[in-house]
């Protein structure tokens, strides 16, 4: 019996039938081996990130996010508030328009709920997630093109060679390699069930598919916002591949319109406003067209949209950092923005000639031109000039387009016989290059050092990278056993933090890496100007304040009381009634003999704080000591040991003070409490053996000085 021709408007432009119906003789019968196949590749591709330690934002969802610690109890956290507020906090919005990506910060939860901080699972499950998506990519196009699978051939068939680009293409290392990245995969992966369950309920009209079709669009989105380009996509899918009509199509489209209103309602109970209403960073980084006219604006949008698709075809050198500057501010004279402007330009009007025609490789520019152009920054600003893991959802539509050209050499073309050949060696070629690149990139995101070090290589003028690598490098220096390779690493990092700071002067982080490079290496008088470089920045940072506090007392236990002194008066202007910088700098200024202003410092910090024990503590040293007032040397330290009975200093400086006064054995009843407390300090032990020796028991006065001569051995 006959099959009954299609309708030309089911037609595809070489004849076939894309028409989607399941009971359809038409649809091939493929078995499980071409999923197993590419469910392996996809695995074997990515194992060896197995192994990998967490890296780049992990720090901020996974190892240092409050949320994500709290386990399965964090999730009402997580489904209300920003990707980022159980790492900064309240109220530390940084990214133009929010970042709410519930979904799988909730797998990350739940993880650590299972095992713990053990990067081995997130990878894994990475891993799989991307499997799976491959496999579901050859099964949705599979139903979406029936007419491209010959009998018995499905290895060189157009939904197999697209689902094999897509699972082996090495920018998609970013999003698989990183855990962090499982936002995309999972966009994209309930995207594809969206689109899958949406014909089968249009065809079938079972209410269970028709929820499971809102419910998987829900899903998407709550991975990642640019779900949303597949309200777009799917009818255009619907229109392409079936032969249903548009108004038919766009009746059953407004079904997701409800998860749609669903998603933006949460979004706007966690975040407070929807897109483009949230603040407007004033830092670079988070804003790289910052310091950019328009026109510059957007040629480097222009010229990033180029770099995307040179990507795809020649996916290198691949980088996880594409901040400013590692791109810089283009002109519209720049024979790279015109190309990229006019490539696009023939994307959209051969896309446009192709929902004439229904031409398959139309589809998939399509599908490139509208999943990318919500991370464009064409029409919302996403905080840098591009990143790879942008196009892992866009290069679904790379692959079908290149699998279809190839699928046509290969199948379709007989005359000229050379296109053949060409076409089977481009896809052997792609094969081995792909697969080699992807293999070979993935160890680069073993960890933060491993990835700093790398890409700092190629993002030479980033000044991100440039400064994480830095910091990388401060990290690992206390790891090294060697001083000189400690040194070799420390000087490494000055490099690479001032080339940061040359490229991004305001980079308060970078100031303060370099600050804690300086001081590591002993350069104390370099580590202050960077750090006051940080506060003309950031007035009032606490980790610059912490900073220079510890710079200032590490400066005085290495001689170094004069730059204290700077470092104390400096914190001392910025607050002036912290009574630590006060006890501080009279700590500097004793230690350079300055008594009268040592003197006078102490008592400003119990002026401002009644309760600062460390500096009774201190007037009572100094006044017995260098002004022989043992009288008010007494009052100071019973003040001291008033407030901190256990401060073990004033009860020995109370010891001496009445040994000087002759009061031996009230001086031995202190010594011996300060024993209590501390009893492996060698001068106490010795002053207690003074003390009984005085008093004639020379028994126990050769036992405690034993006990110091040992402790000084």
């Amino acid at each position: 019996m006959a099959k009954k021709k299609p309708s030309k408007q089911a037609r595809g432009s070489e004849g076939k039938t894309p028409e989607l119906l399941p009971e359809s003789p038409a649809t091939p019968r493929i078995k499980v081996f071409p999923y197993l196949l590419l469910f392996t590749i996809s695995f074997l591709l990515y194992a060896n990130t197995l192994g990998h330690q967490y890296a780049l934002d992990d720090l901020m969802l996974i190892r240092e996010n409050t949320f994500t610690q709290k386990g399965i109890s964090g999730m009402g956290d997580i489904f209300t508030n920003d990707a980022f507020t159980g790492f900064f906090g309240e109220d530390r919005q940084l990214l133009e328009g929010g970042r709410y990506r519930p979904l799988s910060h909730a797998t990350f939860a739940l993880e650590y709920e299972l095992f713990g901080l053990n990067p081995f699972w997130g990878h894994l499950f990475n891993v799989l997630l991307y499997a799976f998506l491959v496999c579901l990519v050859f099964h949705v196009l599979l139903r979406l093109l029936p007419g491209y699978v010959m009998q018995g051939k499905w290895w060189i068939s157009l939904p197999f060679l697209a689902a094999l680009l897509f699972a082996i293409h090495p920018v998609h290392t970013e999003a698989v390699a990183n855990i962090k990245g499982r936002d995309e995969i999972m966009s994209l992966l309930f995207s594809l069930l969206t689109l899958h369950y949406f014909i089968s309920w249009i065809r079938q009209k079972k209410p269970l598919t028709g929820i499971l079709t809102g419910l998987f669009f829900l899903l998407a989105l709550l991975s990642k916002e640019n779900a949303l380009t597949f309200l777009a996509v799917i009818p255009i899918a619907v229109y392409f591949f079936t032969d249903i009509n548009l108004k038919k199509n766009f009746k059953y489209f407004s079904l997701l319109i409800v998860p749609v209103v669903l998603f933006f309602i949460l979004r706007y109970q966690a975040l407070g406003f929807f897109f483009g209403e949230g603040r407007v960073s004033a830092e670079l980084l988070n804003n790289p067209f910052l310091h950019a006219e328009p026109a510059e604006k957007y040629a480097t949008i222009f010229y990033t949209l180029g770099r995307y698709v040179q990507l795809l075809f020649f996916p290198h050198p691949l980088t996880h950092d594409y901040y400013p500057y590692h791109i810089s501010l283009m002109e519209w004279g720049n024979w790279q923005v015109i190309l990229s402007f006019l490539l696009y330009g023939f994307f959209g009007i051969f896309a446009l000639f192709s929902l004439k025609n229904k031409n398959i490789a139309g589809f998939g520019v399509l599908f490139f031109l509208l999943t990318l152009s919500v991370v464009s920054n064409l029409a919302v600003p996403v905080g840098t000039f591009m990143n790879e893991r942008f196009v892992f959802m866009p290069s679904l539509g790379f692959a079908i387009s290149v699998g279809y050209l190839l699928w046509y050499g290969i199948q379709k073309l007989q005359r000229p016989i050379y296109v053949k050949y060409l076409s089977v060696g481009l896809l052997l070629l792609m094969i081995l290059g792909f697969s080699l690149k992807t293999v070979t990139r993935n160890p680069v995101w073993k960890d933060d050092f491993t990835l700093f070090t790398h890409d700092v290589r190629i993002s030479e003028n980033s000044a991100k990278v440039n400064v994480s690598a830095g910091g990388a490098l401060i990290e690992r220096s206390g790891e090294v056993f060697s001083e000189v390779r400690e040194q070799e690493k420390l000087q490494q990092a000055v490099v690479y933090l001032q080339r940061g700071l040359d490229i991004h002067p305001r980079y308060t982080s970078g100031w303060i890496l370099l600050g804690n490079a300086y001081t590591y290496s002993g350069d104390f008088q370099n580590a202050y100007h960077a750090y006051l470089s940080a506060m003309e920045i950031s007035p009032g940072h606490n980790l610059v304040l912490n900073n220079l506090k510890a710079l200032g007392q590490k400066s005085r236990n290495e001689q170094q009381a004069e730059l204290s002194v700077d470092i104390f008066s400096k914190l001392i202007e910025i607050q002036p009634d912290n009574p630590g910088y006060l006890y501080e700098k009279a700590r500097a200024l004793e230690q350079l003999e300055k008594i009268d202003e040592a003197l006078y410092f102490f008592k400003q910090s119990v002026e401002k704080e009644s309760l600062y024990y460390l500096s009774y503590n201190k007037l009572g040293e100094l006044y017995g000591k260098f002004r022989g007032d043992l009288e008010q040397s007494i009052h100071y330290l019973e003040k001291a040991h008033g407030i901190k009975p256990d401060h073990w200093p004033a009860l020995e400086n109370l010891g001496v003070a009445h040994a000087l006064k002759g009061e031996v054995e009230t001086s031995l009843d202190y010594f011996l409490q300060a024993y209590e407390l501390k009893p492996d300090n060698a001068q106490l032990l010795h002053n207690i053996s003074m003390a009984y020796r005085q008093l004639g028991k020379m028994e126990e006065a050769i036992t405690f000085q034993q006990k110091s001569q040992a402790l000084q051995e």
